[in-house]
């Protein structure tokens, strides 16, 4: 029964790891609504400032300060990422850019979730964030 007292320590471990998360000092609560049934989500960097559509300001990725970003991407089922993680993953190359969101006044990335976790294990493979 030895393996049991380590899997409890580290079941443990991960419990408060989790809380950690969700009391973070920052977390960026988002929903989309359309990710269920397209395998998508969207992720806001931009939008357009004012009633002028020439003006885009930075928003959503590019402007949050929270350290933790919580995606609901069906009813009840979240995908929580550290921001940081989530920005690399947005810089990459190869994401669709779409207007969408408030009206399509939002700029984003589509990202498929099997990408996303793709790309979040090799985040985290790699170290980088």
């Amino acid at each position: 029964m030895p393996d049991f007292d380590l899997d409890l320590r580290y079941g443990l471990e991960r419990e408060g790891a989790f809380r950690a998360v969700l009391e973070a000092d920052t977390v960026e609560v988002k929903s989309d609504r359309q990710a269920v049934q397209t395998g998508n989500l969207f992720l806001e960097y931009a939008r357009i400032a004012g009633s002028d559509p020439s003006l885009v300001e930075p928003s959503g990725l590019h402007a949050s300060s929270a350290d933790v970003w919580a995606y609901e991407w069906a009813p009840g089922c979240w995908l929580v990422v550290p921001t940081a993680m989530l920005r690399a993953v947005v810089a990459a190359e190869g994401h669709r850019h779409v207007w969408g969101g408030d009206g399509g006044r939002a700029r984003g990335v589509l990202v498929s979730l099997t990408r996303l976790i793709a790309a979040i294990r090799s985040e985290v493979s790699h170290g980088t964030s």
